[in-house]
């Protein structure tokens, strides 16, 4: 889990709407966390409201929680104390099983897809039929929309992917051994079918 000192960039969906936002956790202590949530008047939260929130387990896992609002501050709740933490089962948490992987990843904004500008490197965390886990170097942002080109394994034969997906939660980490800020980024598949018959073979 995290220290105190960090910073981490979470989703969080407010039960009673079912409205999803990105939210940053400011510290945490057993059970209870604080978040600051964006200021949005259709997601106003109140002591009593129950919270699913999705948190890193590890380098290669994101699990979900629920928790219940205890304290908030601001007119939309901005500030926010979630208490009493509790693991969600595997069947309330995922669609479709993801599976610990390490596979090398090159990606570009979809913008950038016909003049090859700015291709960056990563590695693949975990991998599923309906979007990846995968650590790099540089920044991006929720929502922006990327391409991945990566290998994957099907009958002993390297077999190259290309997919499309969205970025849907940032986590920022220490410095690595080369004094550089790393991150990791959920990303979820514009075209799951697709990229689910490419990935069958490995999943």
């Amino acid at each position: 889990m995290l220290s105190n000192s960090d910073k981490l960039t979470l989703r969080v969906k407010l039960i009673k709407k079912g409205i999803t936002c990105d939210a940053v956790m400011t510290g945490f202590n057993d059970d209870k966390c604080l978040v600051v949530l964006p200021e949005r008047k259709n997601f106003r939260v109140l002591p009593g409201d129950d919270i699913e929130v999705e948190l890193p387990s590890g380098a290669a896992n994101i699990d979900t929680y629920r928790a219940t609002v205890a304290r908030v501050e601001g007119d939309y709740g901005e500030k926010c104390l979630l208490k009493d933490l509790s693991s969600l089962t595997f069947k309330e948490k995922r669609q479709a099983q993801r599976f610990p992987v390490q596979i090398a990843v090159e990606y570009c904004l979809f913008e950038n897809t016909y003049t090859g500008e700015n291709i960056a490197k990563g590695m693949i965390l975990n991998l599923s039929k309906l979007g990846l886990l995968f650590r790099t170097k540089k920044s991006l942002e929720a929502g922006m929309v990327i391409i991945m080109m990566f290998d994957v394994n099907w009958d002993d034969i390297e077999i190259p992917v290309g997919v499309v997906g969205t970025v849907l939660r940032k986590q920022v980490h220490a410095r690595d051994e080369c004094g550089k800020t790393t991150f990791s980024y959920g990303v979820k598949f514009n075209s799951p079918r697709v990229a689910g018959q490419f990935t069958s073979g490995l999943l």
